[in-house]
């Protein structure tokens, strides 16, 4: 829903479509035109494999081409959705199969990817790499920080 990018729009008055590009969502009323840009849309259908295979298989694949490099690189995962949608699960899957198997079903996508980058870098020792992560949750225009043992809200 485009209102809740900020963007405030009469659902009545707007148009919504694909563009011809196939990853941007043209929202228009009659005096505005908003498009937002996507690199993903994953299927209702989509298992946690699926997920990373569209998604994780990417960013992993990324990270090893930079570090070879010797350059650095920032990567942002950003699910977004209405409530209830998924997006938690989608990222981080069943906290009980955190540490499970890699192609354990409920497994999400940032235990996949984590794994992934460590494992990697475990196999190539030669290589020094830094490695730090961040895993935030906006909700009510608060920002949480969700890697932290207690409940922090941070401030925007």
């Amino acid at each position: 829903d485009p209102t809740e990018a900020g963007v405030s729009i009469d659902p009545a008055a707007a148009v919504r479509y694909l563009s011809d590009r196939q990853n941007e969502l043209v929202v228009e009323t009659d005096n505005k035109k908003d498009i937002f840009v996507f690199d993903h849309i994953a299927p209702p259908q989509a298992s946690q494999i699926d997920i990373y295979r569209m998604i994780g298989e990417e960013v992993v694949q990324m990270c090893f081409e930079v570090t070879l490099l010797n350059s650095g690189i920032q990567l942002l995962i950003f699910a977004y959705g209405q409530t209830g949608a998924g997006k938690t699960y989608s990222v981080m899957g069943s906290l009980n199969d955190i540490q499970s198997d890699h192609y354990c079903e409920s497994r999400g996508l940032l235990p996949r990817i984590i794994e992934d980058v460590f494992r990697w870098t475990a196999s190539n020792p030669s290589e020094k790499c830094t490695i730090s992560c961040s895993y935030m949750e906006v909700y009510n225009e608060q920002i949480f920080d969700l890697v932290s043992c207690f409940t922090t809200q941070l401030s925007p």
